[in-house]
């Protein structure tokens, strides 16, 4: 058993479809900094969505997030508004939707919309886009060249032009299959004299999609911490242990394997030496000595937050590191003897987990669904073998009792 024995949200150029790993039946563990969302306003991106924002330049490329991710029928696709652009998710892939397109719609008899002939120009000022019958030059062509070109922002739709604003001045625009641009001479030779167009703000303005609605909020739902021995061959692997468990994304109805998640406990992997129980002899060279701290911050918040518990074991013998909360340690050993929860809350779960400074803490964050969780003080028996009984109720939003649980472990005294 692995133990101590003593203790415990850049720019890509041209590139439009980004790939996401497939569904897998238990723990996502792709790692992630932090919160493994990107939180803004009242409203949060989660992956893939996230994943494609950061790698194409943040909220600054795309915007602030307008509404949650829905299930869009008309485009049999999963949707999420930005303030400049509309994701799309088919299954595996996430795409940037034509914008554009969609809010021009219904002007293609528009003069500046109707295609060009296909004349010669003087390449160093206005080139021919044979895709879509249209011309680019100009300070459009320099800002569409330098942010993303065809890949982000899409051929030109239209010819230049003067649309006239609401307030009745004149601005030159072009519109783009993914976006519209505007020339603003008052700012001419800053980097703002050429102006993305809010496109993702207006459609949602014009279709009130209902997943504007704010969802829940994400808040934390559970947090154990410990504290462990800087410097110590068990510190080095609770660190490494955390790292790994750190960002992981626990989809609804999924499982998470505490040994699955962490991977190859070895010292290849960069695992030490350390303190850990073999049989029921403590011994100080175990590879790995230290992890079971990590699994004991998951299985406490997992208790507290009221997670089933597919599989678990306290340790063989009693721990002064552990007796904080008697009954409420996990045991792990590779293979074989593992932690294992389960998310029945219906919305993600993250995990952040942080160790450093000689203080460990895992922090379970997803939505709710309002369950009440109970603990009973935990009972200590006596005599040796040890037993201590510890329970919870769980209860939902409405009252309704949905679980009685009392768990029995027992423990050897150390000698």
């Amino acid at each position: 058993m692995l133990c101590r024995h003593s203790l415990i949200l850049v720019l890509v150029a041209a590139v439009i479809v980004a790939s996401v790993p497939p569904p897998i039946a238990r723990a996502q563990t792709a790692r992630l900094p932090a919160l493994p969302v990107i939180e803004a306003g009242a409203h949060v991106v989660e992956e893939p969505f996230r994943s494609f924002i950061l790698a194409h330049g943040g909220l600054e490329w795309s915007g602030q997030p307008l509404s949650a991710e829905f299930y869009d029928a008309e485009s049999r696709a999963y949707v999420q508004y930005f303030t400049y652009v509309r994701l799309e998710r088919r299954g595996d892939t996430v795409e940037l939707a034509r914008l554009g397109s969609l809010y021009t719609a219904d002007r293609q008899d528009e003069a500046p919309f109707h295609p060009v002939a296909p004349v010669q120009f003087n390449a160093s000022e206005r080139v021919f886009v044979p895709a879509t019958g249209h011309t680019l030059g100009g300070a459009f062509a320099w800002y569409h060249s330098r942010h993303g070109g065809t890949s982000l922002l899409g051929y030109p739709i239209s010819e230049e032009f003067y649309e006239i604003q609401p307030d009745g001045s004149p601005l030159l625009v072009q519109y783009f299959e993914r976006a519209r641009l505007s020339y603003h001479p008052e700012h001419a030779g800053s980097d703002n004299d050429v102006q993305r167009a809010p496109l993702g703000a207006w459609m949602v303005a014009a279709t009130a999609p209902a997943a504007a609605v704010s969802p829940q909020p994400l808040k934390p739902l559970a947090s154990a911490s410990m504290r462990y021995r800087v410097g110590s061959s068990s510190g080095a692997n609770i660190e490494l242990a955390s790292a790994r468990l750190n960002g992981v994304v626990l989809a609804p109805g999924t499982e998470l394997s505490f040994l699955r998640t962490l991977g190859d406990i070895s010292a290849a992997s960069g695992f030490r030496p350390g303190p850990g129980i073999v049989g029921s002899q403590v011994v100080e060279n175990m590879v790995g000595g230290g992890v079971c701290v990590v699994a004991t911050l998951l299985y406490r918040a997992a208790w507290e937050a009221g997670l089933p518990i597919a599989e678990r074991r306290g340790h063989s013998r009693w721990l002064t590191a552990f007796a904080d909360r008697p009954g409420l340690d996990a045991a792990v050993a590779d293979p074989g003897l593992d932690l294992r929860i389960r998310n029945d809350t219906g919305a993600p779960l993250y995990l952040v987990v942080t160790a450093r400074g000689g203080h460990a803490t895992l922090t379970l964050w997803g939505r709710g669904d309002g369950r009440v969780v109970t603990l009973g003080a935990p009972q200590v028996g006596r005599g040796d073998p040890l037993t201590v009984v510890t329970t919870r109720l769980i209860r939902a939003s409405s009252g309704e009792l949905l679980r009685s649980e009392r768990v029995v472990t027992t423990y050897r005294l150390a000698r």
